[in-house]
């Protein structure tokens, strides 16, 4: 593949499938289905993210999950934001992404909820207010959203931002584990409880189990930064 600087680009394996999907989809978006607009903006959208020569490709995949968000799809709320929050395609447009996570968290998107947990968390586009945050994680991990159960695990195993409660902690770090999200951050508490016999009984090679996935976690995510 050529970027539009000339160089070739070498593709992994899941942009393939990304340009795949966009491609199987594209015609009937241009056509208005608004569910081919969803998917063929949202594969459009994952190939470019974090590519700085695809910024055309994010500004055609944006359009086309506006005009899904317009028809009904929920889901491409959040990621009309993530989009305007998007450094690396020029963008990093925070009051813009808020305007859209609060629309889709006011259709109860769970995935809106976390983003605007972490836009209150972070004080992208609003100020800082880590109460705010905690009370949009919440509703995200009410509604099994991964990455809002770890921040909620965190919180009440820490007592960051709410009175501590490891058995309040306890489900929300595993539920985040199993569903392979956060890892980096819910498995190092979820292993505590392990090693301490907190809540379960202790079990120090289930903690070494958990920390070993969350090793070679680590391992690929850094094989991906390279």
């Amino acid at each position: 593949c050529s970027s539009d600087l000339g160089k070739e680009i070498e593709l992994k394996d899941e942009d393939v499938e990304n340009l795949r999907e966009y491609n199987a989809n594209i015609e009937y978006a241009n056509a208005g289905n608004v569910r081919a607009q969803y998917l063929a903006g949202k594969a459009l959208y994952n190939y470019a993210k974090y590519k700085k020569f695809a910024v055309e490709q994010g500004k055609e995949a944006v359009e086309l999950l506006k005009k899904a968000a317009v028809g009904g799809v929920v889901e491409a709320n959040v990621l009309v934001g993530d989009y305007y929050r998007n450094k690396y395609l020029g963008v990093e447009d925070y009051t813009t992404a808020l305007e859209w996570y609060k629309k889709g968290a006011d259709l109860k998107n769970p995935e809106s909820y976390w983003a605007l947990g972490r836009a209150f968390d972070e004080g992208e586009g609003v100020t800082e207010n880590h109460d705010r945050a905690f009370e949009f994680y919440l509703k995200g991990a009410e509604l099994g959203e991964p990455y809002s159960m770890s921040e909620v695990g965190v919180a009440y195993y820490e007592g960051k931002y709410t009175e501590r409660d490891i058995k309040k902690a306890y489900p929300y770090l595993k539920g985040a584990y199993e569903a392979g999200k956060d890892g980096c951050k819910c498995a190092y508490y979820l292993s505590l409880y392990y090693f301490n016999g907190e809540i379960v009984d202790k079990n120090p090679e289930k903690g070494v189990k958990i920390l070993k996935k969350l090793c070679s976690d680590d391992v690929s995510i850094l094989e991906d930064e390279a």
